[in-house]
């Protein structure tokens, strides 16, 4: 009853944060700053995390998905728009094109082209969407519990053998990195959550030499970087490992090396067969791989340089303009051989360099000139620390975990030319292995702290001052998610159909599917005291299109002419199974998701029509159902 306590408070807790809604200045300083952070961290989180018991369990958990939850509640009440949303809530771009197809899914369809690149990521989004009755925030909100609940448990694990300090400072760095894409349905809420799951149950069998355990930690890595594309090196480097640190009396474990060979490979076998299943014949798995390669072979210029190189690549789509990139490859290494070395080079500065953007901690920074000057400091200390970890692993690389984190550290530097921190877009394509990254880092703190005590002639403490509680839940953790990874998006597509709808004659007419939460009500400053969704305040709006419009000017002029009373849904044209973005009255609008037959303009704006946005005149509801 205690144990069922422990998880059922901080889950309200959660709750409690999202409904109502914090302020959403204090929802952004989680989301933007560092020092308030840390701060936090080290005032409430390690009292909280210190405590043993169900109580301690209670009191971490929940202290947990408070910071997780707050940059959500306080993204939905800013009417914030960037790279990846609209208005706090709607997806755009890549975040938008997983949307898409996660209501094709849902409507019974495959995933189109681009959503076959990753479809253990599209389909998921479609199976959680399915489950929450085609709710967008309820989707978003378990997506960003699912993470907070792997990075709980990675901590907890880091903390029962290095103690308190070293579990909280793992914490803290992994949430610096996800909190950018709390409230999106990108990649990289999944592929964190596999990532930690997957890097905590490898940590446990590495500790108590469980080599089943370990082996499915890899097999739960692998569905990670199958997830969120990344340091793919890290699989055989693991392996590897598992071969030297299990052997025992022989030379080499041959039953880790086969059963760690079969775990990666399931884990591609799995996508592959998802590829199969819900997927389009036209796309490659990871073809976006093609345009990096192109870049690391020509030097290191960046995934962009071969559109520029070969601007004819844009009359080429799917599968055949992937291959056409793999060739151009191997034409560009035949000719220039030792670019591909420059590249990499390129490539290894770029992840060593502390200065911010593009490097192992990059992620780090803020634009306020302070909390810039601290994130320089934090960073150069991550990379001092995590060298004295890769120093301290070394020495004492009998030790499992220890050389778990070595192997951990040559997979990351081998892949590391292959997704260039100048594109990775401040180290999300490093999703998967921030835990371990993490980890590593404090690992070395705690070395640093150690010396310093020893200087100080301070008394020793324990190494692991943290709970000694099972590490079962971390095994339930990962079975529960690689089941609903593996089976949610093949039953959605089972029992989804396509709606019978007749087409319509009008060309000025559309049938769209939408959905709980996915829309916006832009309303007057008098008539809200703030915004939260799906109502917006006129002038948070428009405040919030400024970081939009360094991106997408043309789209974020058109979006600010916006009135008072418009309604913005993204929705899906159920007949073509296109996107569509719809502007109409408020009054217009039904207020629970469905189908609706919508008559419509085009917009004058040629950007507005570019990006599939229509004005509807007139809407009616044709289904009730908004699954």
């Amino acid at each position: 009853m205690l144990s069922v306590l422990s998880v059922v408070v901080p889950l309200l807790a959660y709750v409690g944060i999202l409904l109502p809604g914090v302020p959403a200045s204090m929802g952004l300083a989680a989301r933007f700053s560092l020092i308030s952070i840390l701060l936090v961290i080290v005032l409430l989180f390690y009292p909280a995390f210190s405590v043993r018991g169900w109580i301690g369990t209670l009191l971490a958990l929940s202290v947990t998905l408070i910071l997780f939850g707050l940059p959500l509640s306080g993204l939905w009440g800013s009417g914030m728009s960037n790279g990846t949303l609209i208005g706090g809530i709607l997806p755009w771009s890549d975040a938008s094109n997983y949307f898409h197809n996660a209501q094709l899914l849902l409507q019974g369809d495959r995933l189109s082209a681009w959503g076959s690149r990753r479809p253990l990521c599209a389909g998921s989004l479609g199976a959680l969407l399915g489950i929450t009755q085609g709710s967008l925030p309820v989707t978003l909100a378990v997506l960003v519990f699912i993470s907070a609940a792997a990075c709980f448990l990675l901590t907890r694990e880091v903390q029962k053998s290095h103690g308190t300090a070293a579990g909280l400072l793992v914490l803290a760095i992994v949430f610096l990195f996800y909190r950018r894409f709390i409230g999106t349905t990108l990649s990289e809420s999944l592929g964190i959550s596999l990532g930690a799951a997957g890097f905590a149950t490898l940590w446990f069998g590495a500790r108590r030499t469980r080599i089943n355990t370990a082996l499915f930690g890899i097999f739960l890595l692998t569905l990670a970087l199958n997830v969120r594309a990344g340091a793919f090196f890290v699989l055989p480097a693991l392996v590897l490992w598992g071969v030297w640190a299990f052997r025992g009396a022989a030379r080499i474990s041959r039953y880790f090396l086969l059963g760690g060979t079969a775990a990666v490979f399931l884990g591609f076998f799995c996508t592959m067969l998802m590829l199969r299943l819900i997927g389009s014949s036209e796309s490659m798995v990871f073809s976006n791989f093609a345009s990096h390669l192109y870049g690391l072979v020509v030097g290191g210029h960046g995934w962009q340089q071969v559109s520029i190189d070969h601007p004819f690549l844009s009359e080429l789509t799917g599968a055949a303009r992937t291959k056409k990139i793999y060739a151009l490859a191997l034409d560009a290494f035949y000719a220039h051989p030792f670019g591909i070395i420059t590249g990499a080079v390129k490539s290894w500065l770029h992840y060593f360099n502390p200065r911010g953007g593009w490097g192992a901690f990059g992620f780090i920074t803020s634009s306020v000139y302070i909390e810039r000057l601290t994130g320089a400091a934090v960073r150069l200390v991550l990379y001092l620390v995590s060298l004295w970890g890769c120093a301290y692993c070394y020495r004492h690389r009998q030790l499992g975990h220890n050389s778990l984190m070595l192997a951990f550290v040559m997979g990351i530097l081998l892949s590391v030319p292959f997704i260039a921190p100048m594109d990775a877009d401040g180290m999300r394509a490093y999703a998967v292995t921030i835990p371990a990254a993490a980890v590593l880092a404090a690992l070395g703190a705690g070395r640093a702290m150690r010396l310093i005590g020893t200087v100080m002639k301070l008394p020793p403490r324990s190494h692991g001052t943290g709970p000694t509680g099972s590490s079962q839940p971390v095994i339930i953790f990962g079975v529960v998610l690689t089941l609903f990874v593996l089976v949610g998006p093949v039953a959605t597509r089972m029992v989804s159909s396509t709606a019978a709808l007749p087409r319509s004659r009008a060309a000025e007419t559309l049938c769209v599917r939408i959905y709980d939460g996915a829309r916006l009500v832009l309303v007057e400053d008098s008539s809200a005291s703030r915004s939260r969704i799906p109502f917006i305040r006129l002038s948070d709006f428009r405040k919030g299109l400024e970081k939009f419009e360094l991106l997408y000017p043309g789209c974020a002029q058109a979006l600010y002419g916006l009135k008072s009373k418009t309604v913005i849904v993204s929705g899906l044209e159920v007949v073509r199974g296109t996107l569509v973005w719809l502007i109409a009255d408020s009054s217009k609008i039904p207020d629970r998701g469905g189908i609706v037959r919508v008559r419509r303009h085009r917009p004058s704006d040629r950007v507005l029509r570019r990006y599939g946005f229509y004005y509807a005149d007139d809407i009616r509801k044709i289904s009730p159902t908004s699954k």
